[in-house]
């Protein structure tokens, strides 16, 4: 049942009670015609109470999906500023605000996940100081040029 169709119950009800005591204020119901008005005005109420309860659970609904969209927008945002903060060297990622060790370039492309890689030795390589960075996650090797 939808809201409209709860309100208009309530409406009917309010209206069927002040008719009701109107006329029993005249003097102008017999006993089994009270009882009749009794159950009209029962069955408008739950009607409403229906339609209310209905609109409850629609309202619990959406809120859980508004904040499910809310969280679904706070990580994209977070990817976004995390974006910002990466310099790409072609081969790992740096965060230009700690500078410190590098990122494992195929998890942030594949999953926009950090993951921070792990130094296993610096040592020359094709003439050139490089050090040699481990992926935790999918044990990829990174040969960076040495920055310190």
């Amino acid at each position: 049942m939808s809201i409209a169709a709860g309100l208009a119950s309530i409406k009917a009800a309010v209206d069927l009670t002040k008719t009701f005591r109107d006329a029993a204020k005249a003097g102008a119901l017999e006993s089994g015609e009270i009882v009749g008005r009794i159950g009209e005005i029962y069955d408008y109420i739950v009607d409403s109470k229906a339609a209310l309860i209905d609109a409850q659970e629609i309202m619990l609904q959406k809120t859980a999906e508004i904040m499910d969209l809310n969280a679904r927008l706070r990580d994209v945002e977070e990817v976004r500023q995390t974006r910002q903060l990466l310099e790409y060297d072609g081969q790992v990622y740096w965060k230009t605000d700690e500078p410190e060790f590098p990122f494992c370039a195929v998890c942030w492309d594949t999953k926009s996940t950090l993951v921070r890689l792990q130094d296993t030795g610096t040592g020359t390589y094709s003439g050139v100081l490089k050090t040699d960075y481990r992926c935790i996650v999918h044990k990829q090797s990174f040969y960076v040029p040495t920055r310190r």
